[in-house]
């Protein structure tokens, strides 16, 4: 395949067909393509890191709070002396559009490389970082990312990391969660299903979330919805088919705005589900609690991290994050903000003990990586940074919330829990 057609075929929408056809097309071609060695170029003194992402586009409300956490922390560990190994270096940050658009993904990730000779990549959403990392691997560019897809650490990358968990993680939490409801805690319901957006992490979380109540003959699987995020305008009829068939536990993984809209919708057709138990996706970001209000109270999320969690953490990582909520006018860390420092953090970390900018030398380093939440101030979600013999991230742990006041409340495992959970939630009429 030339890169011509491999590069028309990187065109939007963002599907999860794209993902899984042209994004391993994408990987192939990374891996069988010769290695190009890019010598990193700078001002003296300094490191640059580049961040290719969707701050627009349905990507947006991830890219965010990634970028938000990104920006403080590199101003703190710049004025607390950059890279202490190289001299006092500086970090500085190199951020790019890529509308989440996977065309301009490739092409603006290997202008960074090629151009701006910025061989220290990150990366946020699944599609996104599929095609970034097989440019990045193409020259021999580290790529560090904060994207959940499975398939990102099935591709034998050597250059390729991932500090965030699996979607599949998510999925399997969030049921393993409900079985826990149901065996543990005595909660009966019979009845249950799942809804998820068709793109790259929601198939890999709902997916696994239907094989996982396959493991349970005790309840009645209705089945799968498999939605188009970028199409949805009305959820309706998923939901009204939902009710209709009488599921009592619904299990879902959406993008911000579609949650928003499948939320809507149970609320408008009176749907009163037992529980209704995300896998990561909308929840935890502000977009969905500012457009749902009350409406959001008690829909359950999985998460590596909630700002609930700070209870039950080190002082050096409460503290910053009290500095990121204050920076950001009342706004909490929130998952997203918490893999994205952890990200950072990471590469940060790396490169202080290669003592270089070589990337080989830092990919070493990555290898060799073993922090803990509080390891640095930076490290936040999940337990920590560890990567195994596919580069994930070992330590990157998922838990069960659920919303409390407008705030995700951690309820599960016991370790993080802070709040009783509320289950069955009250039915829509005997909502204030």
């Amino acid at each position: 395949m030339s890169d011509k057609k491999k590069h028309n075929l990187f065109d939007k929408p963002v599907k999860r067909r794209t993902f899984l056809k042209y994004g391993a097309a994408a990987a192939t071609g990374a891996m069988l393509s010769p290695l190009i060695k890019i010598s990193p170029v700078g001002a003296t003194g300094e490191v640059t890191i580049g961040f290719v992402a969707g701050v627009t586009g349905f990507a947006g409300p991830w890219t965010r709070t990634f970028l938000q956490t990104m920006n403080l922390m590199l101003e703190e560990y710049n004025a607390a002396g950059g890279i202490k190994s190289m001299g006092g270096a500086k970090v500085k940050l190199l951020v790019a559009d890529s509308q989440t658009n996977l065309k301009l993904q490739a092409s603006m990730t290997e202008k960074m490389i090629n151009v701006n000779k910025v061989m220290f990549q990150m990366g946020c959403g699944s599609a996104l970082g599929m095609v970034g990392s097989a440019v990045a691997e193409k020259y021999g560019a580290v790529f560090v990312d904060g994207s959940t897809a499975d398939p990102l650490t099935e591709r034998e990358l050597q250059y390729y990391f991932r500090v965030a968990c699996k979607a599949s993680d998510n999925g399997k939490c969030a049921v393993r969660y409900a079985w826990h409801m149901y065996h543990d805690v005595g909660k009966k319901f019979k009845k249950v299903g799942v809804i998820h957006s068709d793109d790259a992490w929601g198939a890999s979380a709902g997916k696994t979330m239907e094989a996982v109540i396959k493991e349970h003959p005790e309840w009645d699987n209705k089945g799968r919805i498999a939605y188009p995020p970028a199409k949805m305008v009305d959820a309706t009829d998923y939901i009204a088919r939902a009710k209709g068939q009488g599921i009592e536990v619904l299990f879902q993984s959406s993008t911000p705005e579609s949650g928003i809209i499948i939320q809507q919708a149970v609320k408008s057709v009176n749907y009163n589900p037992q529980a209704n138990v995300h896998a990561h996706g909308a929840p935890y970001k502000k977009e969905y609690t500012d457009a749902l209000g009350k409406d959001a109270e008690y829909v359950f999320c999985a998460t590596q991290f909630v700002a609930d969690m700070l209870k039950k953490y080190p002082k050096n990582a409460v503290d910053y994050c009290a500095r990121y909520k204050k920076r950001y006018k009342g706004e909490d860390m929130d998952d997203n903000s918490g893999v994205g420092s952890a990200l950072l953090g990471t590469i940060l970390d790396a490169i202080e003990r290669a003592g270089s900018a070589d990337p080989d030398k830092v990919r070493e380093a990555l290898l060799k990586t073993d922090l803990w939440v509080g390891s640095t101030p930076y490290i936040i979600a999940g337990e920590g940074v560890k990567f195994d013999e596919t580069h994930h991230n070992i330590r990157a742990k998922t838990n069960m919330n659920q919303m409390h006041g407008g705030k995700l409340r951690c309820v599960w495992p016991e370790k993080f829990k802070t709040t009783e959970e509320v289950w069955p939630v009250p039915k829509w009429r005997a909502r204030a």
